[in-house]
Order: C-alpha cells, then sequence, then structure tokens
C-alpha cells in the first residue's frame, strides 16, 4: 500500500496483463470514461447508476472512532506508556 497503491488479484494475474496490454486503448477509455471495457461488462449485471458514475471516494469512519467512548482496556494499556 505504498503511496496509497494497493494491487488487487486481478492485477497479478499474468495472463490478464498480458491480455490487456494488447487491447486498442479504446477499450480502456472513452474520452474521459476511464474502464470502458470493466462498465460495459457490468452493465449486465449492476444497474446503472453505478456503472455509469463518477468514481467516488471511500472514506474511513473516523468520527464514530471519536465519538465512541474509549473502553477501559484501552485507558489502561495507554496508562502503561
Amino acid at each position: 500500500m505504498h503511496a496509497s497503491v494497493e494491487p488487487r488479484y486481478p492485477f497479478l494475474d499474468d495472463s490478464l496483463v498480458a491480455f490487456l496490454a494488447k487491447l486498442d486503448p479504446s477499450y480502456k477509455m472513452r474520452g474521459l470514461k476511464d474502464k470502458y471495457l470493466q462498465r460495459k461488462l457490468c452493465d449486465r449485471w449492476l444497474p446503472e447508476e453505478l456503472t455509469a458514475g463518477r468514481k467516488r471516494l471511500l472514506h474511513s469512519p473516523l468520527e464514530a472512532f471519536h465519538r465512541a467512548p474509549t473502553p477501559d482496556f484501552v485507558q489502561q494499556l495507554l496508562s502503561c506508556l
């Protein structure tokens, strides 16, 4: 996860990477729409609002960690430092 880049299993598959490298770029991007081929494939199973939209960031619910009361064992561990 160095520099927020986390490779996932499909991208570690040599045969998949070799196949994608041979594809014409128009299958990978259309204008500013990226992942064109993946989106067309997903259109079969997913609603259009998921496949046609822009990428969205997923944020960790850090606020929930700050609102929750600190468990006693955490206070005990931190007091030992």
